[in-house]
């Protein structure tokens, strides 16, 4: 398992994490405490889209119980600025009591739920990607109007959803920068068009927080405008031979086309034909992402639903 997606941290664990020596530190303890407990009273239960603890628990437990044997085809778009706030979010997360070391995302019979997890530290007993809800309600990602994203079951290419098409245009020069959850684009279109025909096999999936970096960083470097998550399933020589078959997500970045409302899948990379200095940029070719923990096969830190 890699070692690379928060239990609930309180505002008491906060207010006494500051060591009093003397009158003079435990004023200034005191002073630290008042500041602290201002800065996180104004919490808020929810996953990173917006859905209420109660109610992600409630929708995983369903997706397990009322078991639908052919789900659709699925897929949902997430802006670049909602994705970008998540990322800050959890690095103002970092700040306090929980250390988050990625996201998890669970299946749904309606879409996904995106939880932020924590490397556990202390007398938890799970040491690794423990998912956590408690996060300050007055970050700008609580206040999106687009956090929940674009749910769509549209497997038309002409919308910009291209994993569900042939290319036929895998790179094969090494990219320049490359990442642990790189797949080709090829490997990707056999995922995605794999979901269909068998039920969900698997609660979830972790992510490690560097891959929000690398999304992030690569919608940056390239003006995209947001990602698609696609449901998937896991194919030969992708991950472990064991999880071939189960249900996955595949994540692709998208770029706007021009006087639509289309969000195209947009796949590109850069390596060095000659120089690392000198940057070839082909398209379409380019790798999507995928790669991540799976649930049942892997369940550290998993919570949902509730007991």
């Amino acid at each position: 398992m890699k070692k690379l997606v928060i239990g609930i941290g309180t505002v008491i664990s906060i207010a006494f994490w500051v060591a009093c020596d003397g009158l003079k530190a435990d004023q200034s303890a005191s002073t630290g405490a008042v500041k602290r407990s201002a800065a996180f009273s104004n919490t808020v239960e929810k996953s990173l889209n917006g859905i209420a603890q109660a109610d992600a628990s409630t929708m995983v437990k369903d997706a397990a119980s009322n078991i639908d044997p052919n789900p659709p085809n699925t897929q949902i778009w997430f802006s670049k600025q909602t994705v970008q706030r998540v990322y800050d979010l959890l690095k103002e997360d970092s700040a306090g009591v929980n250390k988050p070391d990625g996201i998890r995302i669970y299946f749904t019979n309606s879409g996904i739920v995106v939880v932020s997890t924590r490397d556990s530290t202390g007398t938890d007993t799970v040491k690794l990607h423990r998912d956590y809800f408690t996060h300050s309600n007055d970050a700008d990602l609580f206040k999106s109007d687009s956090i929940g994203g674009i749910v769509s079951h549209d497997s038309d290419t002409s919308n910009g959803a291209m994993l569900y098409g042939i290319c036929n245009c895998d790179i094969t020069k090494r990219c320049l920068t490359q990442s642990t959850h790189d797949i080709k684009r090829s490997v990707a279109e056999t995922m995605v068009q794999s979901f269909k025909g068998s039920p969900f096999n698997v609660k979830s999936e972790w992510f490690d927080i560097k891959m929000l970096e690398n999304l992030l960083t690569e919608m940056h470097d390239e003006q995209d405008d947001g990602i698609r998550i696609y449901f998937a399933r896991g194919v030969t020589n992708i991950g472990r031979p064991v999880d071939i078959g189960k249900a996955r997500f595949v994540v692709t970045t998208t770029r706007s086309v021009p006087n639509t409302n289309i969000h195209k899948d947009f796949f590109d990379c850069s390596h060095p034909p000659l120089a690392t200095t000198i940057k070839d940029r082909i398209k379409p070719g380019g790798p999507s992402q995928d790669n991540g923990e799976l649930c049942p096969s892997n369940c550290d830190g998993v919570t949902l639903p509730l007991p």
